[in-house]
């Protein structure tokens, strides 16, 4: 009885509050990253996340948290959130549908023109139910005159596309609910946190297996 009280105490989960794994997003312009650094050229930036919005919270690092977002999945600075207690009702915004104008063009990897092993796939004129994940300064295209690019999910595939195919202008409101910020006490996991666990448990089980 000792032992499994002893392995409870002990568990990476015994603190966790299934209700603070959201986080709000509070600063502006922030982004999500594809690797835990503070590396904001495109390769390594999934899309820009918009404030007021939410990240879904899969564990932390040293300084940022590995976190779900409107369907994208990456990091995020620890500094740019705020850990909220309850569960968002619209936590992305995923009501956009994006159509492309009546001209083919490409859903790529990376937000730039460059077709070298980056064309995902060709989306033919006037495709529409495009899914809007979110936005990122990619390469500049002279012939608009713009650099933005939208990050979107399109039947099972993730890509960008550049915004002066989209014929549907969109504007993305705040979000306005309001969550409790998440107590102190409250645990996120880390997933590192179950080695040195597993280990104690291997040995307080050792001499029950040699007996």
């Amino acid at each position: 009885m000792f032992l499994i009280c002893l392995i409870a105490s002990l568990s990476p989960y015994s603190n966790t509050n299934a209700e603070t794994n959201w986080a709000k997003i509070t600063t502006v312009g922030e982004y999500l990253y594809l690797t835990p650094k503070n590396d904001t050229s495109y390769e390594n930036v999934v899309c820009m996340l918009e404030s007021t919005y939410f990240v879904n919270i899969l564990f932390e690092t040293d300084n940022y948290y590995r976190v779900n977002y409107n369907n994208a999945t990456g990091y995020v600075k620890k500094n740019a959130v705020k850990r909220v207690s309850g569960e968002p009702q619209n936590p992305y915004p995923n009501n956009i549908k994006l159509t492309i104008y009546s001209k083919n063009c490409y859903l790529r990897a990376t937000p730039t023109q460059n077709s070298l092993g980056n064309d995902i796939v060709l989306l033919p004129a006037n495709t529409s139910g495009i899914q809007f994940i979110g936005r990122i300064n990619g390469t500049r295209i002279e012939d608009f005159g713009d650099n933005t690019w939208y990050y979107v999910a399109y039947s099972g595939k993730l890509g960008y596309i550049f915004s002066g195919y989209i014929s549907n202008s969109f504007t993305i409101y705040p979000n306005n609910e309001e969550l409790a910020e998440a107590s102190n006490s409250d645990s996120v996991l880390n997933p590192l946190s179950n080695t040195s666990v597993a280990i104690i448990v291997v040995l307080l089980l050792l001499p029950m297996i040699v007996i």
